[in-house]
């Protein structure tokens, strides 16, 4: 390395020489003298009024006028079709997308005055160890252009080595894209230049490897204890579920449930197949049934169990779940049809409707009047399609007062009403609604309508029909 150099240094010195002794043109060739004391640096040139690069310029490709086909780009000096690797033709000129920021990520991609491009993307700052250089992040302890700090370039075949513009790398590395680099650990020019590893890989002892629990699959490393595509192997992907979302854990593929939703049935094939708010029998979690509900069917919402629906007929008037649907909307005089909807005092619910309640002799109730049959000169209230049975009802409540007559079942087998609680000792009062069966030691022998007082056998008073 040290000969080669000091041949360089021969030659320059003689093309020096020869300079000195050649008159000197104020404009030169391409009017380079006007401002070579402000164009310096590596491969920098003076042509015309502009300073260029000419080891990328294509309109100046290794010197002033030398411009490149249409098409062709400018490396190093030399028109070609093609760029190095890692860098873009963009408007001829061979740029790395990575960090220029007038072509960041792409062509004429630009980045904003206060913005660096840093790994293809527009930033505000650049990453640990490397500095803003003419809107570019660089290392200055790297960079021959920028070495040991902006627009301090090396001269041409000097590398820049921690700052520090050097003609020889140190001990143990190799030059790689002008710079120094250890080829035994850079992940970017592993075992020899331009060798990258994969992402995630680390390079020791000169080979690309993987960190420490994890293997590579397909160029990547990878944990098989917890890789969602390569779980407990390479490439075995874990599947997903009916409202769950696939995981790996212990190398072992499995599903996390959705909010809302879980495996209520513990059968994996259908996944977390339950809805936890809206589902009777698992009510805000698993094996959580809502009661039965009194006149209904139980529902459940936003995992709280209430009344899902009534039974045809009934509602929750009092909005109580533990009373369930507790009103008869046909027969109840307050909620008559719907909830708290009262009939007047002069009607009663009917069939979901309000009707006007029957007063005896008034034909607008169809009622008819009778007497009761107890020789007390006491009528009763009845309509003219009522039966025998409830006729002999009402003939009864006429006399004990309403709600207060039931079916006697003492003494002989005829149907008869009496006072509840008093069945057919002496001293009752009951209406036969059947004729008496016969048979018996009692004459005469009570038929429909007979009103009987003072034992089994007793006293007819009467006939209510």
């Amino acid at each position: 390395m040290r000969s080669t150099l000091t041949l360089v240094a021969f030659f320059a010195g003689l093309a020096a020489c020869s300079l000195a002794n050649t008159p000197a043109d104020p404009e030169g060739p391409s009017g380079e003298g006007a401002s070579a004391a402000t164009c310096s640096g590596a491969n920098k040139k003076q042509c015309g009024s502009d300073c260029v690069d000419t080891s990328t310029d294509p309109e100046h490709c290794g010197g002033c006028s030398e411009a490149c086909a249409d098409g062709e780009s400018c490396v190093e000096g030399v028109c070609g079709a093609a760029c190095l690797e890692g860098h873009t033709p963009c408007g001829g000129i061979c740029v790395d997308t990575k960090s220029d920021s007038k072509h960041c990520g792409g062509c004429d991609q630009a980045c904003g005055d206060d913005e660096m491009c840093v790994e293809g993307k527009c930033d505000k700052d650049c990453p640990p160890g490397q500095n803003v250089c003419q809107g570019m992040c660089v290392d200055t302890g790297k960079d021959t252009s920028h070495c040991g700090g902006c627009e301090q370039p090396c001269a041409n075949g000097e590398l820049c080595i921690e700052g520090k513009c050097e003609k020889d790398c140190p001990e143990g590395q190799d030059v790689c894209l002008g710079m120094c680099v250890d080829t035994s650990s850079d992940v970017a020019h592993c075992g020899g230049c331009e060798q990258p590893c994969a992402a995630t890989e680390l390079c020791v002892q000169s080979k690309c490897v993987c960190p420490m629990g994890q293997d590579s699959c397909n160029g990547k490393c990878v944990d098989l204890a917890s890789d969602l595509a390569n779980c407990g192997m390479c490439s075995n992907t874990c599947p997903g579920a009916p409202n769950g979302q696939p995981i790996c854990e212990k190398s072992m593929c499995g599903y996390k449930c959705d909010a809302n939703f879980d495996n209520c049935n513990n059968k994996p094939a259908d996944g977390c197949e339950t809805n936890v708010t809206t589902d009777v029998l698992h009510c805000g979690g698993c094996g959580k049934p809502c009661a039965a509900i009194a006149n209904g069917a139980p529902g459940c919402s936003n995992s709280m169990c209430g009344i899902g629906s009534c039974n045809k007929g009934y509602d929750d008037c009092d909005m109580k779940v533990s009373s369930g649907c507790e009103v008869n909307l046909t027969s109840d005089d307050n909620h008559c049809g719907q909830c708290n909807l009262p009939c007047p005092q002069t009607h009663y619910c009917s069939g979901s409707t309000c009707l006007l309640k029957p007063t005896c002799g008034n034909p607008n109730g169809g009622s008819l009047t009778k007497d009761n049959g107890t020789g007390q000169n006491k009528k009763y209230c009845y309509n003219a399609n009522d039966s025998t049975q409830t006729r002999a009802q009402k003939a009864c409540e006429s006399h004990f007062g309403e709600g207060k007559c039931c079916i006697i079942t003492g003494g002989y087998a005829d149907q008869q009403y009496g006072e509840c609680g008093q069945g057919g000792g002496s001293g009752t009062i009951h209406w036969h609604y059947d004729n008496h069966p016969g048979g018996g030691h009692c004459s005469p022998y009570y038929k429909v309508g007979d009103v009987v007082s003072k034992g089994w056998c007793g006293t007819i008073l009467g006939n209510f029909m």
